[in-house]
């Protein structure tokens, strides 16, 4: 028998609107699985488990997807953050 195909996961990033709104949001684009046969585990400081992370601030994030058959991928992408507003005011 072949051995399973492990899922393909690409990842959609949504970058922070503004400095500091922390409203960032990664979501996985999966293949080759059902989303019910897998577990997600992100590193985000919270640890979210979730499919879709949200909510995140500028920076790199990796989740680490398992297939209930045992496959294991880890997937990584950038939220970018712009950079805060300057303001300067002329007399």
């Amino acid at each position: 028998l072949d051995a399973p195909k492990p899922p393909n996961v690409q990842l959609t990033v949504t970058n922070v609107s503004c400095s500091g709104a922390g409203d960032g949001s990664i979501q996985p684009v999966i293949q080759n699985a059902v989303l019910s046969d897998l577990t997600f585990q992100w590193n985000d400081p919270a640890g979210s488990a979730n499919p879709t992370l949200t909510n995140v601030s500028g920076g790199a994030y990796s989740v680490t997807v398992t297939h209930v058959n045992g496959c294991v991928v880890v997937a990584s992408a950038m939220v970018q953050e712009p950079s805060p507003l300057s303001l300067s005011l002329q007399s």
